[in-house]
């Protein structure tokens, strides 16, 4: 291969390698059977350019295997989509699964492995594209899902709003009132196993939801919330 081509490999890796790693970055974070609708989606939109790239790798060496293998799983993802909207259909209520949305963790991670299986003399060039992009992809992740969070914790009074957090395994009645942002870690990975932040205001409590970045409904009381911020009291001074 020539420099062109090794140049042009790499550049069609990218795209495969930043959906790859928003795949890897969505199964470290979710957990449970019914994962968050917005996590259901990225792990979505991350197949569907792992399997649109995939075609480029044939201008390379045009194979009926390689291009049928491609629209098999174009079909699949077109297939699974179909299904798991027409087992939710039309998406309204609680829902105890994800509706075999999670079938397109599989698709996307088979069809990476066979863009490289199909391409070994450019499987380095996907493979390095992929671990290059993780690390982008968590720096991005956590920004995108942790901004709107701290914006919300650095414009609040800590000591007129009362924030509870606790562990997302720990019972409610556990929670510990924030009385410094330095009492917060969300860690490297933001997702299901992070820890849980509620807000009492106006005699009403409510949860940060990290995936739709904003303070949510929770069905916890508001008796028992008052009772924590009353024990732990923040000084103003």
């Amino acid at each position: 291969m020539s420099w062109n081509e090794h140049a042009i490999a790499f550049a069609f890796s990218v795209p495969i390698g930043l959906a790859t790693s928003v795949i890897a970055y969505t199964l470290i974070g979710v957990s449970g059977y019914a994962w968050a609708s917005e996590a259901l989606n990225f792990v979505l939109y991350a197949t569907i350019p792992i399997n649109f790239f995939g075609y480029f790798f044939l201008l390379f060496h045009v194979s009926k295997i390689r291009l049928f293998g491609n629209i098999a799983f174009s079909f699949l993802i077109f297939l699974g989509f179909l299904y798991a909207n027409l087992r939710c259909f039309p998406g309204t209520g609680n829902r105890y699964d994800n509706c075999g949305s999670e079938v397109f963790v599989y698709i996307g991670v088979a069809n990476f492995l066979t863009i490289i299986l199909f391409n070994l003399a450019r499987s380095q060039w996907i493979i390095l594209a992929s671990f290059l992009s993780f690390p982008y992809v968590t720096y991005e992740a956590y920004n995108y899902l942790s901004d709107p969070f701290w914006l919300e914790m650095n414009s609040s009074n800590l000591s007129e709003t009362c924030f509870l957090q606790k562990s997302a395994l720990s019972k409610f009645e556990n929670a510990k009132r924030i009385k410094s942002l330095n009492d917060i870690n969300l860690g490297v990975f933001i997702g299901e196993h992070s820890p849980r932040v509620y807000k009492l205001s106006n005699n009403k409590i409510s949860v940060w939801q990290y995936s739709r970045r904003q303070f949510g409904n929770t069905y916890y009381s508001t008796e028992v919330a008052s009772k924590i911020c009353n024990k732990y009291i923040v000084n103003s001074d």
